[in-house]
């Protein structure tokens, strides 16, 4: 029994460890975020509060999943009312994870009209997917909608989560080219097939969660 109480601080242990990382990833994530909006020439600015969110698993134990959700509106409006939400979800297991060919921790960039969130009330990227999208050059989730404005679509990409190990990584493989498909820049160059930990889905089939992917 003293090995398997062992094993089991240690796991909590590790687990504490790396909770407190990656707190202090999606703060820095969400600060860099923040500023580079502020300060970029986009058609929309900021619309209110940064929202959080988690989600547990089955026992209540572990957090599978965390979420930043940045609101904007067009740069043209004056009243403050969120048009579309920039958000980032952080999965490390569960469905935010689930699709064949990946073991690995992600992190979802999403522009979306829905808030992203981790609750029944809110969305959040999952798989397998509840709405189809369709993929621009089988590295951006697209999902068309019927509307004008500054975004017309909603969109999300995903990187390797471990992949980002630094500030400057979180600004060049998640923050910019965020900012260049806001800005409707080309996919191709907004997101490169060289960018570093990049999820690049094999086939159409990956999008409800029966398909292969491979890192950039």
């Amino acid at each position: 029994m003293s090995e398997v109480g062992d094993n089991l601080v240690l796991s909590f242990e590790v687990i504490s460890k790396y909770g407190k990382e990656l707190n202090a990833l999606i703060q820095t994530l969400e600060e860099l975020a923040v500023k580079t909006i502020s300060e970029a020439d986009l058609p929309c600015k900021l619309a209110g509060n940064v929202a959080h969110g988690q989600r547990y698993d089955d026992s209540g134990w572990i957090c599978t999943d965390t979420s930043v959700t940045i609101p904007l509106m067009s740069k043209n409006k004056r009243l403050q009312r969120p048009e579309m939400y920039l958000g980032f979800q952080l999965s490390l297991m569960g469905s935010g994870i689930a699709f064949d060919g990946n073991h690995q921790p992600l992190i979802h960039t999403c522009l979306w009209q829905d808030k992203l969130g981790l609750t029944e009330e809110d969305y959040s990227m999952d798989y397998p997917l509840v709405t189809p999208a369709r993929s621009d050059f089988n590295r951006l989730l697209v999902w068309d909608q019927d509307r004008g404005g500054w975004q017309r679509n909603d969109w999300t990409f995903t990187l390797q989560l471990l992949t980002l190990h630094s500030s400057d990584a979180l600004v060049e493989r998640l923050i910019k080219p965020a900012m260049a498909l806001i800005k409707e820049e080309g996919v191709e160059s907004a997101l490169p097939s060289d960018l570093p930990g990049l999820v690049i889905y094999r086939d159409d089939s990956a999008f409800n969660g029966t398909g292969d992917v491979h890192l950039a």
